[in-house]
């Protein structure tokens, strides 16, 4: 294990002892032999100590009361933030959460033009066509004026609360934005360590691919390792969401190899349009969106279950699911929807469930934070389940997940 003393120099002023709970079922898992390990990604972006500080205490204080998130996302003295939590539950956010160091406004990067593209329906409709035609009247014109406003909204560096923060600082300061890049530059790590070498051109799957950051990113680093990625296929029913992945594919110069494909990952099993096999399949945003009953659990092992039975053995699954034991929970739980939370034990059962075997899995938890684990799977030549089973899949997810927004 990757293990750092929490008082040493270096280690950011973000940074939070891990929760005794985690650092204890790590330590139990890796003593039974399974690669279960802290892991210590440096920052991506960090604030310097003195303006940390303050968030920090400003988390601590105010998370919990009521009206937090109003005060949180004030637009008369946060309006960039108050922009930005406006899609805070979309994929778009993300790309602010991302790279939020290098830039000026929260949606730079991204042409707005790409939602009147016509991307879908064989190039007929384009993404905002799609919303108003699938969410008529006020629900769709709401969803598509929060983007407009995301997307115009001015810098980060606006107006300053009473802990003298603006925008920028809360959304690189709080523990999830941390946590949000830590993860993705643990999946940028991982896909390093088992691509590293590979002699033939990787096709990667994306599946409710969000914003696609760390697979992007990845996809950027390969040419410089001697990596060839030939095709990014991004799987999602938001056309919303694909249509920003797409544009951010071509602003990272990537846009020729891109494959955007509208599916919903709970009443399609990929098997069903990916023609042969991929080299990794990326479903690292899904399992926080799947309920922990024992519904729920079926439905997400029989999601992992269809995701690997398009990997040729060998490959990857990448996944990832919030720590049932982790900091600031009082935070998330005032601003954001109730997602599952799950310790690795859960999640290392659903895998079993999905027929991967425990010396297949590689597990990392990026400790400054202790908000996520990440699950590394190398697909066997065989497995103990086959997945058949999508008129089971398609039933139990209209089921649990038909009352639901597509986006």
């Amino acid at each position: 294990m990757v293990l750092i003393d929490a008082g040493s120099a270096g280690v950011p002023a973000h940074a939070v002892p891990l929760s005794e709970p985690v650092w204890g079922e790590v330590d139990r898992l890796h003593a039974a032999g399974l690669d279960v390990a802290l892991t210590d990604p440096e920052p991506r972006y960090a604030l310097d100590a003195e303006t940390q500080r303050r968030v920090t205490a400003a988390i601590a204080e105010r998370a919990g009361s009521e009206g937090f998130a109003g005060w949180l996302f004030d637009d008369r003295v946060h309006p960039s933030g108050a922009a930005w939590h406006g899609v805070a539950k979309r994929a778009i956010a993300l790309h602010t959460l991302y790279h939020v160091g290098d830039l000026d406004r929260p949606g730079e990067g991204i042409d707005p033009r790409v939602y009147h593209e016509p991307l879908f329906a064989g190039e007929r409709a384009s993404a905002r066509d799609l919303v108003r035609a699938e969410q008529p009247g006020e629900r769709g014109e709401r969803i598509l004026q929060r983007y407009d406003r995301f997307l115009a909204a001015g810098p980060m560096s606006d107006d300053e609360d009473e802990y003298g923060l603006d925008s920028r600082d809360y959304l690189t300061g709080v523990i999830d934005a941390h946590a949000v890049r830590t993860r993705a530059q643990t999946v940028r790590t991982m896909l390093q360590e088992h691509f590293a070498g590979a002699d033939r051109p990787l096709r990667f799957m994306s599946i409710a691919c969000g914003a696609a950051g760390p697979v992007l990113d990845y996809a950027l680093d390969a040419a410089g390792l001697g990596v060839e990625v030939a095709e990014l296929a991004f799987v999602d029913h938001d056309p919303l969401a694909l249509a920003t992945t797409s544009a951010l594919a071509r602003t990272a110069g990537l846009g020729d190899i891109v494959r955007p494909l509208r599916k919903n990952l709970l009443k399609t099993a990929p098997a069903s349009y990916v023609s042969g096999l991929v080299d990794m399949v990326d479903l690292v945003g899904v399992f926080e969106h799947l309920p922990t009953s024992r519904m729920g659990h079926r439905v997400a092992s029989t999601v992992l279950a269809a995701a690997a039975e398009v990997v040729r053995p060998g490959g990857l699954v990448l996944l990832g699911n919030m720590l049932a034991d982790r900091p600031q929970q009082r935070f998330f739980d005032s601003v954001w929807p109730r997602l599952s939370q799950r310790t690795i034990r859960e999640v290392l059962a659903l895998v079993a469930e999905a027929g991967i075997p425990a010396e297949l899995v590689k597990v990392r938890v990026p400790m400054r934070e202790g908000v996520y684990a990440v699950y590394a799977l190398t697909v066997p030549e065989r497995r103990a389940r086959s997945v058949r089973e999508n008129a089971v899949q398609r039933a139990i997810g209209k089921v649990l997940f038909s009352r639901l927004p597509e986006y």
